[in-house]
């Protein structure tokens, strides 16, 4: 069975539309942390960063303190945004 001239078109639609040819984005660790950062900005937490030892002092309201190095960050981005079934 031969498709219309209008099903192949309603197809590009779909496809300019979801991007289905496109490859997903994959985020560097670095634009990960900033987009992750930005959320819990924007969900009210504080966020303080130390130089000597390097490290990210994380408050969130009426919550204790929580310390994340960037090894830890890293790790996390491995295990959260690596693993959506976007290739490395």
């Amino acid at each position: 069975m031969k498709m219309g001239t209008s099903q192949k078109q309603n197809i590009a639609v779909q496809h300019r539309t979801w991007n289905m040819n496109e490859k997903p984005h994959v985020m560097t660790c670095l634009e990960w942390r900033n987009h992750i950062f930005k959320q819990m900005l924007r969900d009210r937490a504080r966020i303080q960063y130390s130089k000597e030892p390097e490290l990210f002092v994380i408050t969130w309201p009426e919550k204790e303190s929580m310390i994340a190095t960037p090894a830890d960050i890293e790790a996390e981005w491995r295990r959260v945004h690596l693993r959506q079934g976007i290739p490395a």
